[in-house]
């Protein structure tokens, strides 16, 4: 029987699956409050794993990825990525971006430019964690 599996960091973003979930009646899904790579590490394997906008809201992308490929066959990532010359162009956003960090996981050496964003985004519900991004 074919299932899906959703993990969602956010409470406010978790709540919304919920109620998606039930106006969909979506009773193959399931919906988890918790952390993704979290859930990569157990030793469980999936027949697909979709990653969106996941991987630059963590401290260690990289480790991700390998667990990725070894809980499954299939990805698709949907992400954002960092081009210094396209960041160094925007004076709005170039502020955001003042530290990176070399960093290595399985032999991958790269470097971690993490992003800092407002504490609110215009509602005094939502706070947003500081993002990285890492480049190799």
């Amino acid at each position: 029987m074919a299932s899906i599996l959703s993990i969602e960091a956010n409470t406010r973003a978790y709540l919304r699956c919920l109620v998606i979930k039930e106006l969909l009646k979506l009773r193959k899904s399931q919906f988890v409050l918790g952390d993704f790579v979290g859930y990569l590490q157990n030793s469980k394997h999936y027949d697909l794993i979709v990653a969106c906008g996941v991987l630059y809201h963590l401290v260690n992308p990289i480790e991700a990825i390998a667990y990725m490929s070894k809980a499954t066959d299939q990805v698709y990532v949907w992400t954002q990525y960092y081009d210094k010359n396209t960041i160094d162009s925007q004076p709005m956003i170039t502020h955001r971006f003042q530290s990176s960090a070399q960093s290595e996981y399985g032999g991958f050496r790269h470097t971690l430019h993490r992003q800092l964003y407002q504490t609110r985004l215009g509602n005094p519900g939502i706070s947003v964690d500081p993002h990285t991004i890492a480049t190799g």
